[in-house]
């Protein structure tokens, strides 16, 4: 029988702990839960992945926040994706709908603010 003194198990619960939070990192993103709109036209759709293929919206927001352009995750929607597209292909400016949640699993979104709704 192997005998352990506190330590031993400090350091074994330490690295399961390590080893949950990598694991985590992996499969979850954070965010801070809320909803909100933003409008202008869509620059970029992409595809991005290498285990859960998610798409990504970049507007072209003519006053970026500290410099860097917004950029959505978009709901696993059929219907949403082909609107999205079919407005960046016409170059017309949208108003998107986004909510964040507080985790989302990677194999729904790229980013924590996601797009459930587009209107022109």
């Amino acid at each position: 029988m192997i005998d352990m003194d506190s330590d031993g198990i400090i350091t074994i619960l330490a690295f399961v702990g390590m080893i949950l939070v990598f694991f985590g990192a992996l499969f979850f993103r954070l965010g801070i839960p809320g909803e909100g709109t933003a409008q202008d036209s869509i620059a970029r759709i992409s595809q991005t992945g290498l285990i859960w293929q998610t798409w990504k919206v970049q507007l072209t927001n003519d006053h970026p926040i500290d410099g860097n352009p917004m950029q959505y995750g978009v709901e696993s929607k059929p219907a949403l994706l082909s609107k999205l597209q079919e407005y960046a292909a016409n170059g017309k400016r949208v108003k998107i709908f986004y909510h964040a949640k507080l985790i989302c699993p990677a194999w729904e979104c790229s980013d924590t603010e996601v797009i459930y709704d587009v209107k022109e």
